[in-house]
């Protein structure tokens, strides 16, 4: 993905929708991106995202109910993602993946795809949502801070033979759960 300095001088409006079943590159580039950005944000590494099927994946975050890839767009370039995955209850539905270029961030980009991300769990029935952060990234922690997320104690390794830990926050998405 090709996004500089002139593209942010020059961007237009920015759009969020859910990743249609055609938008195999765009989800690609965007991924791929994030990936080679924030290596320490991820669980998957760029070099097994490289080897993916990137036609599945691209169905799998597009055609199924239980789960959807949200994409920010920008003159018509991926800048932004995040994916959500519902589980059965009592399980926590799942976030993650979240991503904004570098060059867009600290505009509300990644807080309109996560509250993408939140509004299409709600439609689906869930009621609570886990995310992971790498607890080094004190700003993205308190990024899901401002949104109502709160740490849950629980930590892990990022990936097997990974020195960096992650820390699991969730969020209640309904008045009841909250």
């Amino acid at each position: 993905m090709m996004v500089t300095r002139e593209h942010e001088h020059a961007r237009g409006a920015v759009f969020v929708r859910r990743l249609a079943p055609t938008d195999v590159e765009i989800f690609r580039a965007v991924r791929l991106a994030a990936l080679e950005d924030s290596p320490d944000a991820f669980g998957e590494s760029l070099e097994a995202a490289q080897q993916s099927d990137w036609n599945a994946r691209t169905a799998n975050g597009s055609a199924f109910t239980d789960r959807g890839v949200f994409v920010a767009l920008a003159d018509e370039q991926a800048i932004g993602m995040v994916f959500v995955r519902c589980e059965a209850p009592p399980a926590p539905a799942f976030l993650g993946g979240m991503w904004v270029h570098p060059l867009f961030r600290g505009q509300g980009i990644g807080r309109t795809l996560v509250l993408r991300g939140l509004d299409f769990l709600r439609s689906a029935g869930q009621r609570r949502i886990s995310l992971w952060v790498t607890s080094a990234h004190a700003d993205v922690l308190n990024f899901y801070r401002t949104l109502g997320f709160q740490e849950t104690g629980a930590t892990a390794s990022l990936r097997p033979g990974s020195p960096l830990a992650i820390t699991e926050l969730n969020l209640g998405l309904s008045p009841e759960d909250t």
